[in-house]
């Protein structure tokens, strides 16, 4: 059981640790996306950030082959 404390312990610290990681990460990028008049992309990261869902674009249906179809 101390084994398995010790190993939870480890992984919760490196859990906080890379979440960190990546907000800052995202935080660095949003003024930039804010300079570059890239509005969608910093709505993106702030919706991120918020822990709001993003929606994911739709890829379309494919026939067997893997071709997309393009008429309806």
């Amino acid at each position: 059981m101390a084994e398995y404390s010790e190993i939870n312990k480890y992984l919760k610290r490196y859990a906080r640790r890379d979440n960190r990681a990546w907000a800052d990460k995202l935080v660095h990028k949003s003024p930039l996306a804010a300079e570059a008049n890239k509005l969608k992309e910093l709505c993106q990261i702030t919706k991120r950030l918020a822990g709001k869902s993003i929606t994911s674009q739709q890829a379309g249906v494919r026939d067997p082959t893997g071709r997309l179809f393009t008429t309806p």
